[in-house]
């Protein structure tokens, strides 16, 4: 018979199973063991220790490629593999009398199919027993370098301990005494004393893991394990020390459980590999980039997991030092994700919004579009809309009717808005949903419609100041129109000679890179109850009542380089208590920020402001009051030009309370929202 040598492939691999690159040779050739390290891993550079070739360890730098398949892993200095007893460690496994250690040269499956790399170590115990693994080389502590494992637990394991090996010399057991009850107590006692010995001290313990829920001591950090699975768990060496110190070694004791039935059930760990992650990664820049750009682009383009992904990477960016933000791998990345965003995570129009309208009870439809600047409709919409509208006229008579626009799938964007403006001759009354607005003058009305999902908002734009800012009012839309089933209806209720207008709509693709949260104010009480109430999207609040005393005093934000952002924005909500006093003599109801003050009418109530930082300028606004007959919605409370030092967040940003008793001021998390020309 004649055999022919073909191609086989070779997989260089890491200690868990990580490619880091692949070949193909023919029987009889050199192939050389190297790591490609495409991605520039400073992990790679450390020192190796040996390889390992089909499960066989090999001293040299290559091999000699067999008529098959192979895989050949590295094992860097601080790594177990295989046979834990026989492996390339030099480091060694010390065991009292109550923990067995096995060593088993053969492949372990678990349950759910997944295997073990070769050999592993079999550790059982009785009661509790502990084992004590040095490293080939001394350890440095940081913040980024942990202790990873391989391990496989029984469900009768309830608890592991980890922490600072106690002991390298174990002493001897006590033999049992045959005869006489004073003698066993004896040796119970001596048994007592030399498991206390043996075991890992209490003191000493850093981290434990465990399959049980309902298992911790309570102590130190915990980790949830599956039993019956193997698992890779993975500890911070902070755990077993501070910042800079050294560490030699780690013992691992397995505690025993207790049955049902009150009986002692031994404990068991199978371990695959140890391995020290020196935590080099997490120090190079140019890697954890590299890492968060391709995270980006391994996801489906306008998906919501790459607008995820954009988050993390801007979260992580904005953190760079100046140094770091102008190097060619930053820039190089900067410029093809804002082309992304741009391209993919743009503003939506849709054309196709042209009302049907009931003209059977005196509307006249102007049917086609009329452009700006046409028609003597209005141009005075605050938010930014495209150029054309749709007006209907209320000619000679008065008009009960309805207006129904075309069907759009609004749960397929983030956002869908347009606007919407009426003047009435007499009175008007426009509905939508469950909720209404009425006006009985000739004033024009500009509102801003936004639906999404399920839920329509309509706001005032705020140019004409006739409805006082803020939100109308929210109604539920149905399914139907919320999934382009069927199209939304917009009543009418006016008198002869009124007009509304409809401009097209625009939509937010979905999903959008959203608002985030920056940071939170230090040392400001507990959580807020009137997050909600705010008319913009906040997030979580923090909030401080002043009880019975005054209160002049101030709140520092945690410090954040504004620069960096487009716009920042938050909430701050304040009641004004001692104004319900009458009279009250004291100051209250005082806010300052930089050199700027507003007081708070007594009449006002609660006080909801949405403070903005763009452009350097912090600008404060009542969004909303609790009484709007007495305050203004559209009033700027304070403006002012923030100092260069708050600005690039060397120090945190000031807000001064003058307050009497029984107030209370509450602040949201810092939100903004992402646009391409934020990442830099």
């Amino acid at each position: 018979p004649i055999h022919v040598y073909g191609l086989h492939n070779c997989s260089i691999t890491l200690i868990d199973g990580t490619v880091d690159s692949s070949m193909q040779a023919l029987c009889g050739d050199m192939v050389s063991l190297e790591l490609l390290n495409a991605d520039g891993n400073p992990e790679y550079n450390k020192e190796i220790k040996c390889w390992y070739v089909n499960g066989e360890m090999v001293t040299e730098d290559y091999f000699i490629m067999p008529d098959e398949d192979v895989v050949a892993s590295v094992c860097f200095i601080n790594e177990t593999k295989d046979n834990f007893e026989e492996s390339c460690t030099s480091g060694t496994l010390i065991n009292n009398i109550a923990a067995k250690v096995q060593y088993v040269d053969e492949v372990f499956t678990d349950e759910q199919g997944n295997v073990s790399d070769a050999g592993y170590m079999k550790v059982s115990s009785n009661t509790f027993g502990s084992i004590t693994y040095t490293f080939d080389e001394v350890v440095t502590i940081n913040d980024f370098a942990s202790i990873r494992m391989r391990l496989y637990v029984t469900e009768e394991s309830p608890l592991l301990y980890f922490g600072i090996a106690n002991s390298t010399i174990w002493p001897e057991a006590p033999k049992a005494v045959e005869e006489g009850e004073e003698g066993y107590e004896a040796y119970l006692a001596a048994m007592e004393e030399y498991n206390a010995l043996c075991a890992l001290k209490a003191k000493d313990k850093k981290y434990e893991a465990s399959p049980t829920p309902n298992h911790a001591s309570g102590d130190v950090p915990v980790a949830r394990i599956p039993n019956r699975e193997w698992t890779v768990l993975e500890m911070p060496l902070t755990a077993f020390g501070k910042v800079g110190e050294k560490l030699h070694a780690i013992t691992i004791a397995v505690a025993s459980s207790t049955s049902d039935e009150g009986k002692k059930v031994g404990g068991e760990l199978l371990l695959d590999f140890i391995s020290i992650n020196y935590g080099l990664a997490a120090t190079d820049n140019n890697y954890v980039e590299t890492l968060y750009f391709n995270a980006i682009f391994a996801e489906e383009t306008g998906s919501e997991a790459q607008a995820a992904a954009i988050s993390e990477y801007y979260q992580w960016a904005v953190k760079l030092s100046d140094e770091d933000r102008a190097s060619a791998v930053h820039q190089a990345h900067i410029a093809e994700i804002q082309a992304l965003m741009e391209e993919s995570f743009s503003q939506a129009h849709i054309y196709t919004n042209d009302p049907s309208v009931d003209t059977t009870r005196g509307a006249v439809d102007q049917g086609e579009r009329i452009q700006t600047g046409w028609g003597g409709h209005s141009t005075d919409y605050n938010t930014a809309y495209e150029t054309y509208v749709h007006m209907i006229q209320f000619a000679s008579g008065d008009y009960d009717g309805t207006a129904t626009l075309p069907m759009v799938s609004y749960n397929e964007y983030a956002e869908v808005y347009f606007g919407l403006r009426a003047i009435s001759a007499g009175n008007g009354t426009i509905t939508i949903g469950d909720g209404s607005y009425s006006f009985d003058n000739s004033k024009s009305h500009n509102w801003k419609v936004k639906v999404v999902g399920n839920v329509l908002t309509v706001s005032d734009d705020n140019k004409t100041s006739n409805d006082g800012g803020g939100v109308l009012w929210t109604t539920t839309i149905s399914d139907a129109v919320a999934n382009g089933e069927a199209g939304l209806v917009i009543d009418f209720n006016f008198d002869a000679w009124s007009q509304a207008e409809i401009t097209e709509m625009h939509a937010v693709t979905k999903p959008c890179v959203e608002t985030m949260f920056i940071e939170r104010p230090s040392d400001w009480g507990g959580n807020g109850t009137r997050v909600g109430n705010f008319n913009t999207t906040y997030a979580v609040t923090t909030q401080k009542t002043f009880n019975s005393n005054d209160f002049d005093g101030t709140l520092t934000l945690d410090a954040v380089n504004y620069n960096l952002y487009n716009e920042v924005y938050f909430g701050l909500h304040a009641i004004a208590g001692a104004t319900s006093w009458e009279p009250y003599e004291g100051v209250n109801g005082i806010i300052t920020i930089g050199d700027q003050t507003f007081a708070l009418d007594p009449k006002g109530g609660d006080y909801y402001f949405k403070v903005t930082i763009k452009g350097g300028v912090l600008t404060m606004k009542v969004e909303k009051v609790g009484k709007p007959g007495d305050v203004s919605t559209s009033l700027e409370a304070l403006s002012v030009v923030l100092s260069e030092d708050v600005l690039n967040g060397e120090v945190g940003l000031t807000i001064d309370f003058n307050f009497g008793a029984w107030s209370q001021a509450e602040i949201t998390d810092m939100r903004l929202a992402i646009y391409s020309t934020d990442i830099k």
